[in-house]
This record gives structure tokens, sequence and C-alpha cells, in this order.
């Protein structure tokens, strides 16, 4: 067993395909299948489950994969290490983000990092709370920016870092009209037809509604940002959303935007595995963003 069939059998359970994981590989499918088939015979069972369209893994792949994951990353880990005490700044960071981080705050850091740590590869993931969370846990993302109402049911312990108070803001039609006329109220929100996000991304909203007892009516749910305000534009319901979520979804100027009573925000931040086993790499991706983030709060 070597870890160079660990990582072959891990790049084909995450494309799902012999030839994807072959041509990332630059080896041929036969190749690939050759290093899967030496696996299964050593390990005594199969692994994958193969059929024309996918390959997924067995009953007994899913029971002994997890393990194979912890060594990849445990061999990672080393060979930073090494290259730490040989003073080196290098080094992978797989960092996931949600769209409205992506679109608002990454290409600056991205800026700022690669200038100061031009040896540091990044990777970057953009998705939603749960998949973000679930990928951290697994260790296939070393960093990512969440909120922190998204991980309270997390299966794993998380270190959280917040970094930054998100309002909370209602998106209506254009010809509504509050009763107060500025504002919302929780007891008008609570009457009101409201559209909701996917993916986990729910949770700042559903918190909301939980701190202020509230139970409105979900019409229906949305996966992207740009289908919510598509919603509320037809007239469908209003949504509630953070600010710097409707700061990337481009023209609002037909929509209205008014802010809820009492006020409602997202906390922002960081999350990673134990704090102590952070390589070098990731450290100085939390160092940048934390950094990044105070000069905002200046500004401001």
């Amino acid at each position: 067993m070597s870890l160079y069939s660990y990582q072959i059998l891990q790049l084909v359970v995450q494309q799902k395909s012999f030839s994807k994981a072959a041509e990332l590989l630059h080896l041929s499918p036969s190749a690939i299948s050759h290093a899967i088939g030496k696996l299964e015979e050593e390990f005594g069972f199969p692994l994958l489950i193969r059929s024309k369209k996918t390959v997924v893994l067995s009953e007994y792949g899913l029971q002994v994969y997890r393990y194979i994951q912890d060594i990849l990353h445990s061999s990672e880990m080393l060979e930073k290490r090494v290259a730490q005490i040989n003073g080196a700044s290098i080094g992978i960071v797989k960092f996931g983000v949600i769209d409205s981080i992506a679109v608002n705050w990454l290409p600056n850091i991205l800026k700022r990092f690669q200038e100061t740590f031009p040896s540091i590869e990044i990777q970057i993931q953009e998705n939603g709370y749960k998949k973000l969370i679930d990928d951290v846990i697994s260790h296939a993302l070393d960093i990512a920016i969440v909120s922190h109402s998204s991980i309270q049911h997390a299966k794993t312990p998380l270190q959280f870092i917040p970094l930054y108070e998100d309002r909370l803001v209602c998106l209506s039609p254009k010809e509504f009209v509050p009763e107060n006329k500025t504002f919302l109220s929780a007891d008008e929100l609570n009457k009101l037809p409201l559209i909701l996000p996917q993916d986990g991304n729910e949770a700042d909203i559903k918190s909301y509604f939980q701190e202020q007892n509230l139970q409105p009516q979900a019409c229906c749910t949305v996966i992207s940002n740009t289908s919510l305000a598509a919603m509320v534009r037809c007239g469908f319901g209003h949504a509630i959303s953070p600010d710097l979520t409707l700061r990337g979804i481009g023209s609002l100027e037909d929509l209205r935007i008014d802010p809820i009573v009492p006020f409602g925000f997202r906390t922002l931040g960081a999350i990673t595995q134990n704090p102590k086993f952070l390589t070098p790499a990731v450290r100085h991706m939390l160092s940048c963003i934390t950094h990044y983030v105070d000069t905002l709060h200046e500004s401001s």
C-alpha cells in the first residue's frame, strides 16, 4: 500500500470517474484502474462500485475511506512541518467561501496574500454553509468563512474566529410600503410570505426567527441569490438577506431594501479544525483574513 495509491483513490472518489482522475494525473485510465485494482487486492475487498455513468465507494470502501483521508492529511502535515523547520514559506491552503465573501472580500484577500507569500498555493472552493463545514471537518478544506449560526449543529467541534457582523435586511417588491414606512417590524415580518435560501444558508435567518420568537411562512426556497432576487422582483414574496449578499447580486434599483427591527445580524467567521495542528500556510492565511477585515472596520 502506498500514499500514491491512496491519492489516486481519493481523486477517483472526488471526480466520480476513472477517466477524469486519469486526465488530472496525466495517466491512462487503465493505469488508474490497475492502481485501484491492486489496492483492492491488497485490502481483500472491493473499494468502488463502477457503473457506466459514475464511480462510488462500496460499503466496505466507505468504512476505510475516512482513514485513508486521515493518512493523506497527516502526510501533508508532515511535509509542511518539515518545510517550516527548513524555514520555507511554502505549502497549500485549501480555502472555502460562501458566494457573498467570494464577491466582496476574496479578490482583495488573495491579492494581499499572494503579494506576501508568492510560494504558497491557494485552492479556492465556493459553496454553501453545509458543504463548506463538512469539508473542513473531513480535511478537504483547511479553512472556510461561514456564519456562527451555521456551525451550531456541526458533528465535530470547530474553531470559530469571529470576523464581521453582517446586518440582515428585508428585500421587497418596489411598490411595497412597510407599515412603519422606513423599516419592517418583527410583527409585520411574521405576516409576510418569505423566500428562503437552501443548502444550510437559511441558518442565519432561522436563528433570527428563533431569537424573536417568530413563525413566518416560507412560500418557497431557492438555491442562488440571483434566483432569490428574481422571485422577489416578480412579487412572489419577500426575502431576509445579509447586506453583503445583496452587494454581490448586482443592480437592485427595481427592488426595495428595508432594515428590520429589532436589528438582526449574522456573525461571519473563519472555521478550522484544531488550531494546534494548523500548518504555517494556513496560519498566514488566517492572519491575512483578519487583517483585511480589520481594515474594513477602520474604514467604516
